[in-house]
């Protein structure tokens, strides 16, 4: 596999683990997006990082850590569909909470999906709409525990993802629907003023509806996240 780093940190965000758990974190490299917000646009291309990283070494470095909180993240981690599979086995025979994060644009994998793993799929503007189908197929597979994401820049932002959200609960079972969580981009949005647009939304539309910060980013500059 290809690997971009692993390193500890905190949960900085919402996710299957505890916002502020001790988390150790596996960075995939490369992405089928390119987002102009992202903050890891050092994953995108397939060029760059450390190849064959095999399960094995990646579950040694884990276990070096010594956390039970482990966080798959990106780039997009199920480029490498096989690789994660076997990844999610071994990180399961060492009692580890897996949880993985996703753009969506890609199957959730039927042998990951019937294990004990939590999912946090980023919602990412300026998709096509082949990967917009893509995406509610993956949400409907999604469950109480886990994630849909948005980054939020601006008001339009924030409409644009309630529209979103509400069309999702179309297709979702009432009583075991993931969690939404709005991020303020950082540096451009204030979470107070996100929090402010939130509170004024209808009853319905609160439904599994959350704030999201980015902890880590209040602690660490924008080129560190943790150790």
């Amino acid at each position: 596999m290809k690997i971009n780093e692993i390193y500890q940190s905190i949960e900085g965000e919402m996710s299957g683990h505890s916002q502020g758990a001790l988390t150790t974190f596996i960075r995939f490299q490369g992405c089928n997006l390119r987002c102009d917000y992202c903050d890891s646009k050092f994953t995108w291309s397939k060029d760059i990082g450390e190849d064959n990283w095999s399960p094995k070494e990646i579950v040694d470095k884990v276990k070096e850590y010594g956390n039970e909180n482990v966080t798959i993240t990106g780039g997009e981690p199920l480029m490498q569909k096989r690789g994660l599979i076997s990844l999610v086995k071994r990180l399961h025979d060492e009692n580890c909470n897996v949880a993985i994060e996703t753009n969506g644009t890609y199957p959730l994998p039927k042998k990951i999906i019937e294990d004990d793993v939590y999912w946090i799929v980023d919602y990412k503007w300026g998709m096509n709409e082949k990967q917009k189908d893509t995406i509610f197929g993956t949400i409907n597979n999604l469950h109480d525990g886990d994630i849909v994401k948005f980054i939020i820049g601006n008001k339009e932002d924030f409409e644009n993802a309630i529209r979103i959200k509400d069309s999702f609960d179309m297709y979702l079972i009432q009583e075991d629907q993931p969690k939404f969580a709005f991020s303020p981009m950082h540096g451009k949005l204030s979470a107070k003023r996100l929090v402010s647009w939130l509170l004024s939304l209808n009853e319905a539309d609160k439904l599994n509806l959350y704030l999201n910060t980015q902890l880590h980013k209040y602690i660490w500059k924008s080129t560190e996240r943790g150790v």
